[in-house]
Order: structure tokens, then C-alpha cells, then sequence
């Protein structure tokens, strides 16, 4: 009994514990200035909807608030992965899912964030359980916004 609710215990850590807003800073290429370049809007080992629970390919994909259609397909794409209605956002939303994986523990480090004035690059490292991780399949992803919408944004997984 006491390792169930240990294990109920981990899972609902790693659910919840990931979860949360934050913001970073690089600088523009072209300006050299200094600006928020992204903000982790979600991030999670669980969708909501099961066909993506079981998918088991990695996607990466962008979206720009400028265009409608890709406008409403993040605000299709982000309930089905979070159970919550989209945000209202301007700019670029990026959304990287890991595909299945047999344990807790995965995830995915943002490394570079380059900001050109017409497009943008995303530089992401697959994050593997160190130790003990929770044995449970998982379908980890993340979600983050730019602030503005880019041409082109390219996402690099290393």
C-alpha cells in the first residue's frame, strides 16, 4: 500500500511539478539588444487526448498568430494536449511533443533561442530520466511562445 501511494505520489509530481510560466532573455542578431525571446507557455508528460498519448513519433511545429489558419489549428492543437482553451497570443507559438516513451524522467532542455529580423531558430536537447524514473508511458511536450511572428522559424532537435 505504501509503495502505491509512493508511486502515485512521483506521478503526481511530475505532472504537476513542470508545469509553469517562464521567461528568457537573448539577444538580437541584429540589433544586439536585449529582449524576451520565448515564454514556456505549457509543458507536460500527459496529453489530454489519448491519439496523442500514443502517438509515437516526435513532432515540432510552429505556428503564427498573423495567419488565421494556423491561428486556430494551436488553439485545436493546445486543448488537445492540455485539456484548457489556448491562450490569446501574438506572435509564434511552438509546440514540440516527444512521442511515447516507457518512463518519467523525459523531456526537453531549450539550449539557443536566435532571433533574426525575419525569422527565428529554436535549438532544443532531448532530456533522458537520470536514475530512478517513474514507470509509466509518457508523451512529453512543451509549449512556448515568441513575441513576434517570424517568416520562418526553424527547430533544431539535438
Amino acid at each position: 500500500m505504501k509503495r502505491i501511494k509512493f508511486i502515485l505520489a512521483a506521478a503526481t509530481l511530475l505532472l504537476f511539478g513542470g508545469c509553469g510560466t517562464v521567461l528568457k532573455t537573448t539577444i538580437d542578431r541584429e540589433t544586439k539588444s536585449m529582449e524576451q525571446s520565448y515564454e514556456i507557455i505549457a509543458q507536460g508528460d500527459y496529453p489530454a487526448d489519448m491519439a496523442l498519448y500514443n502517438a509515437k513519433e516526435a513532432t515540432a511545429q510552429s505556428f503564427r498568430s498573423d495567419i488565421p489558419a494556423q491561428k486556430e489549428a494551436f488553439e485545436v492543437l493546445y486543448e488537445r494536449l492540455t485539456a484548457e482553451r489556448a491562450p490569446v497570443y501574438e506572435g509564434t507559438m511552438v509546440v514540440v511533443t516527444m512521442g511515447t516513451q516507457s518512463t518519467g524522467g523525459y523531456g526537453y532542455e531549450i539550449t539557443a533561442v536566435e532571433i533574426y529580423p525575419d525569422a527565428s531558430a529554436l535549438k532544443l536537447k532531448k532530456i533522458a530520466p537520470a536514475g530512478l524514473a517513474t514507470t509509466a508511458l509518457t508523451n512529453p511536450y512543451l509549449i512556448l511562445s515568441l513575441p513576434k511572428s517570424y517568416g520562418k522559424t526553424e527547430i533544431v532537435i539535438e
